[in-house]
């Protein structure tokens, strides 16, 4: 009540309910009653724990906030009564002041002479009165006096105050002047939106760009409160100010994260997003900027991105001056509004006591007028003028109801016009769009339209065009004429405009006007585009009553006559017929598609039999649809190897078990049994079943990780072939692989297996892994396309180049890097599938055991994700890591602690889910179970990853494996030991986490470059060996 710099850290940071109060005037007498009132609420708001939980920008404000409390804790117990100067101060009585400093100047040098303490200077403008810091600053007070934490009186004021910021630069205040954190006073400014104080900071040149010892810039905080306040950028006055007075866009904090980055995670709107990315654009901010390339065609292409972002904020502040009017006056409307429906209400309370009133003063009259009648010959009474008092309280009362509703009646019929007219301009009624309108439907809050020949048509209702993804990335929101006719997938071709219809070539004009029947009707036409007035579209128009769309072979032609479906899109590396072609030797043949000559608008397509191309139009390829094909071999191969192998492991158990005839007969079964296998396995070509990946990489080896099964039995780096795939999966580039535990507890087991040695000599290694999409299968399930960054698991991904499942391979999430993507797999699926298992939910306790670990990470991450409080075990020197993956961590053990681990089982029965990475049958590892399992509730899952230390219990686990979908858990109750399961619908879900801005990072420890050494693979797993890892080890193959 007396600190306007606490008030102003109450008001825009702690949010949640609780008391900030500051005992009024420094009593010395209530110090016992000051010590209880001093009850800060140091809490931030779940938005700002959750959206930008372990950043640098949060770490910013707790400290502020942090100081803010302990300098107002110095205030209450220490200044408070040390000096007649200090308490005046603190009053903020200027005739106390002048009297116990005589007015002198030496006095008040006095006083402030000693750094690092809170001086009368200090004490004034942290109270807020800036009478007495005037009063000072004329006796030359010294506004550089570095106080408390290093903080100046300019730091305490920038928070709260313009006014004595103002008489603070005047005195020659230091606008660059540092704390111990290294914050500035704009830092703070912009921390709390201090516009007038951030206007005063930078005209006195403060620094935009100086960053504190976290890395965070004034940009930061302000870009952070601005997304958190859910300001768009015209709305974000503060970041406006900030870039147009040159701060730098692209500073990054500690974290590597630039404002952008910070806004992003802090769910701020797509335009403050764009806007400080300087990419803004018509497309994307749904409105003109002047230098956009919507804007003005003379702009400089040469123009540095600085330069760009300081000019759209100063003209996006002299637009945002002249709406302000109109917005003052939407707002006074509505505060009108407010007012009116308040005063409504009071009048009817009022009118209901009256009425209420009235009925009793009724009755009094009556009784009165009937005591008067009896005395009336007996003495006189004066006259009672109650009655008459009431009625003329309830005319007036009606009177002003009814004036009252007349007034909101007749602020309803403005309110309906005002609504009808906004809905007026937002329909369009009259059905005329420009590039900037239809920006504003990309269906990221309303339906999805797009332009087609001058024509507007609403797509919301197809499959294919999504917010975000395929087609709704390219065209929702903008004009695709130019791209369907060139048959485009660039998003640069979109709303292109300086192009002419005389410039296509006949199949162009043709695509065109399938792609224009196929919209037009196929879904409703909105309107019509302002920009294509004036152009003639008769002739595709024409032309598309009798073309089909784009893909379809001359069979299937009548069919798209009659109504046709999705036009037939083809991607690069998927298998097409020739056909209708003149040559006869090259009609019919199977090739791959490669890519699109735009010069000619012809296909250039690979042979599969000969190492030729040729060029064709599109109407002369067809998409092989072989899916069936596909599977029927895929089931026979996988029939014939599990047949093979189970023959093998019977004959091998007999030849264990029978006599020495019985034996060498069942060996020589499984050698020759074994030779047909391998000759099989060399003979068996399905040249139409599958994609030669050497044709799209360019050469038929490649480098990996292999673990070699011969003499020299262990891992090194080898060259082995680039392996090809199927329509079910993809090839990919690799640029990052997480190795894992398993990878030297059981190095590849069938390799050692000694009736599949002669298989191969070298088989790669690894499970998890990122990288960049080469070639895409033609099967429907193949959702990503060539280009995408994804990350996917599979068997011997330790290479250049990998094959993934379709079904196994996902887009990377966020702002997420190769290396952090590559550590997603085996760890944090199968903590998300515990999770899942247990019925994990907000509010349970989890007890993570081994939370340094790979999967104990995800353990404590996902959990605090899910809103569930978690406690971890793990060594001493990782207990500040794992504090530092979720904030709201309640302990961290450490487990070779007794006095620790015996207070963590003094507890009882306090987990719902206790998560065990660590207990498996490996001689190595502990058994935590019959330790940790007392802990468990009644009603709580013991939940383990590792193989049972126990037979009985790994047999229950490798049956509860098949039984488990039907319904039957056949596991000990209370415990659930499994295996992981990986699943796209799963994955999807861990991307979801990152997506929502949950989880931002996934730990990395170190990083080996496969390409750069042999001895990688060998550093990589010792390191993997050592149980000293703090995140995920990662194998690089380039960047």
């Amino acid at each position: 009540s007396g600190s306007s710099f606490w008030s102003a850290r109450s008001s825009r940071v702690s949010t949640t309910s609780g008391s900030s109060r500051i005992c009024v005037g420094p009593r010395s007498s209530a110090a016992e009653s000051c010590d209880k009132e001093v009850v800060a609420d140091l809490s931030l708001p779940e938005q700002w724990e959750t959206r930008l939980a372990n950043t640098m920008t949060l770490r910013t404000v707790q400290n502020t906030m942090k100081h803010a409390h302990q300098l107002l804790q110095l205030l209450t117990h220490r200044y408070g009564s040390c000096s007649p100067v200090h308490i005046s101060c603190w009053e903020g009585s200027l005739e106390k002041v002048a009297a116990s400093t005589s007015r002198s100047k030496a006095t008040v040098a006095k006083l402030h002479l000693r750094q690092r303490e809170l001086t009368p200077l200090h004490i004034a403008a942290l109270c807020g009165h800036a009478d007495v810091v005037d009063f000072l600053l004329d006796l030359d007070a010294d506004p550089n006096l570095a106080g408390v934490y290093n903080y100046r009186a300019l730091h305490i004021a920038a928070s709260s105050s313009p006014a004595i910021v103002q008489l603070l630069l005047d005195a020659a205040a230091s606008p660059a002047a540092l704390t111990d954190e290294a914050d500035t006073p704009l830092h703070l400014a912009c921390g709390y939106q201090q516009l007038p104080t951030i206007e005063l900071l930078l005209e006195a040149t403060a620094d935009p760009s100086a960053s504190n010892n976290f890395g965070v810039t004034p940009l930061h905080s302000a870009a952070a409160t601005a997304a958190l306040e859910e300001c768009d950028v015209c709305e974000a006055r503060a970041v406006l100010l900030l870039c147009s007075s040159g701060a730098d866009i692209n500073a990054r904090d500690r974290q590597g994260k630039t404002p952008a980055a910070v806004a992003r995670m802090a769910g701020g709107a797509h335009s403050l997003v764009t806007f400080l990315q300087a990419e803004a654009g018509s497309a994307q901010l749904g409105f003109l900027l002047p230098g956009s390339p919507s804007h003005s065609s003379h702009s400089s292409s040469h123009e540095a991105a600085a330069m760009r972002v300081k000019r759209w904020a100063s003209e996006l502040l002299t637009k945002g001056g002249q709406n302000r009017d109109e917005q003052h006056n939407e707002e006074q409307r509505s505060s009108h509004a407010k007012e009116l429906e308040t005063e409504n209400a009071q009048l009817k309370r009022q009118v209901q006591q009256l009425q209420r009133d009235l009925e009793n003063a009724r009755m009094n009259v009556q009784l009165l007028r009937d005591s008067l009648d009896l005395q009336a010959s007996k003495a006189s009474h004066p006259k009672d003028d109650r009655l008459s008092d009431m009625e003329q309280r309830l005319k007036q009362a009606c009177a002003r109801f009814q004036a009252f509703e007349q007034e909101r009646q007749s602020w309803e019929q403005e309110r309906q016009a005002l609504k009808r007219r906004i809905e007026g301009q937002v329909e369009k009624s009259d059905g005329v769009f420009d590039l900037q309108s239809l920006g504003r439907f990309n269906g990221v809050t309303g339906p999805i339209f797009m332009g087609v020949c001058g024509k507007v048509v609403n797509v919301s209702s197809s499959e294919n065009i999504t917010v975000g993804e395929g087609y709704g990335r390219l065209w929702a929101g903008k004009d695709a004429t130019f791209a369907l006719a060139t048959l485009s997938l660039k998003p640069e071709d979109a709303n292109v405009l300086d192009f002419t219809l005389a410039q296509f070539t006949e199949d162009q004009r043709k695509a065109l006007a399938g792609w224009y029947k196929h919209f037009t009707v196929r879904y409703p036409v909105v309107g019509r585009l302002r920009e294509y007035d004036g152009w003639d579209f008769a002739e595709i128009e024409k032309q598309a009553e009798k073309e089909t769309p784009f893909g379809l072979g001359k069979e299937e032609k009548a069919a798209a006559v009659s109504g046709a479906d999705e036009p037939v899109l083809l991607r690069p590396g998927e298998k097409v017929k020739l056909q209708g072609l003149a040559d006869d030797k090259l009609d019919g043949q199977i090739g791959v598609l490669r890519k699109l000559d735009a010069a000619t608008g012809k296909f250039e397509v690979v042979l599969v039999d000969e190492d030729s191309s040729v060029l064709v139009k599109p109407s002369q390829i067809a998409k092989v649809c072989c899916e069936f094909v596909h599977l029927c071999a895929m089931s026979l191969a996988w029939t014939i190897n599990a047949i093979e192998a189970a023959t093998l492991a019977v004959l091998l158990l007999l030849a264990c078990c029978s006599r020495r005839l019985t034996c060498i007969l069942c060996l020589l079964g499984a050698i020759l049994l074994g030779g047909f296998e391998a000759l099989r396995g060399s003979n068996l070509h399905l040249s139409q079943l599958t994609y030669d990946s050497t044709k799209v990489v360019g050469r038929s080896s490649m480098r990996a990780a292999v673990y070699t099964v011969g003499e020299d039995l262990g891992w090194r780096m080898a060259d082995i072939p680039i392996p090809h795939h199927s329509s079910f999966s993809a090839l990919i580039q690799v640029k990052a692989v997480a190795l894992n535990p398993s990878n030297f507890k059981h190095p590849m087991i069938t390799a050692t297996w000694p009736f599949v040695r002669h298989l191969r000599e070298d088989w790669p290694v690894g499970y998890d892994v990122s990288g960049v999409v080469l070639s895409v299968g033609a099967s429907s399930g193949c959702s990503v396309q060539v280009g995408d960054k994804v990350w996917g698991i599979s068997i011997g991904v330790a290479g250049e180049f990998a094959v993934l499942p379709c079904f196994l391979t996902v887009p990377i999430p966020g702002k997420l890097s190769f290396e952090e993507a590559a550590g997603l797999g085996v760890a944090g699926l199968t903590t998300l599938m515990g999770y899942e298992r247990a019925g994990l939910g907000p509010d349970q306790h989890v007890l993570v055991v081994g939370a340094s670990g790979g999967c104990g990470q995800f353990g404590v991450m996902l959990a605090g994700a899910m809103g569930a409080r978690v406690s971890g075990i793990c060594g001493a020197h990782n207990v500040d890591f794992v504090k530092q993956l979720h904030t709201g961590v309640d302990a961290v053990v450490d487990y070779k602690h007794p006095f620790q681990m015996a207070s963590l089982i003094s507890k009882g029965k306090h987990f719902d889910v206790i998560y065990d990475t660590v207990t498996s049958s490996a001689p190595e590892d502990p058994n935590y179970e019959p330790i940790l399992g007392q802990l468990r509730k009644t009603n709580g899952t013991y939940l383990a990853i590792g193989p049972c230390p126990k037979p009985m219990d790994q047999f229950r686990a490798f049956l509860d494996g098949f039984t488990r979908p039907f319904g039957l858990n056949l596991q000990r109750e209370g415990y659930d030991w499994f295996f992981l399961l990986p699943t796209k619908s799963r994955m999807l879900k861990l991307n979801s986490f990152f997506d929502s801005g949950k989880l931002t990072a996934v730990p990395v420890d170190s990083k080996y470059d496969a390409l750069a050494s042999d001895d990688a693979i060998v550093q990589a797993m010792d390191r993997q060996k050592s149980r000293r890892a703090v995140g995920k080890i990662l194998l690089t193959f380039g960047s």
